[in-house]
């Protein structure tokens, strides 16, 4: 490639788009944050994710959670829907992943973080029952 008028040449290696499998998981979410975005943020909120700890205490369908975990992001999950906590748990067990997620209130987390990614929902009301 060209760089200020200079042509410079390394070794080309051709990275996965990870996210792009991650857009097919088992349960997805009318609100959920989009896979690429997730991603994004993730990398954003953790850059360096050695010996940190991080949380998604309003993790809804995992879509944040899926991607931190297969960045190797030490991240746990939670959701104040019971509904939604199996296909979270789902959606990480389908890619190979394994994190803890929890039903807790955002309101009710204790433990120490380094770390909180929130996506809130914002006025959006997703109900979701058992049917």
């Amino acid at each position: 490639m060209v760089v200020n008028g200079r042509w410079i040449f390394d070794e080309y290696v051709k990275s996965e788009s990870v996210w792009h499998r991650h857009q097919q998981k088992p349960h997805s979410y009318s609100t959920a944050l989009n896979t690429r975005v997730a991603r994004a943020v993730a990398n954003i909120a953790v850059p360096e994710p050695s010996g940190i700890k991080a949380i998604d205490p309003c993790c809804g369908i995992g879509t944040v959670l899926v991607e931190a975990l297969s960045m190797g992001i030490d991240i746990v999950g939670s959701d104040k829907n019971p509904l939604i906590l199996d296909g979270v748990r789902e959606n990480i067990a389908y890619f190979g992943l394994s994190g803890k997620v929890t039903f807790t209130d955002i309101r009710d987390v204790t433990s120490h973080y380094d770390v909180a990614i929130i996506d809130l929902p914002y006025n959006l009301c997703c109900a979701i029952t058992p049917e």
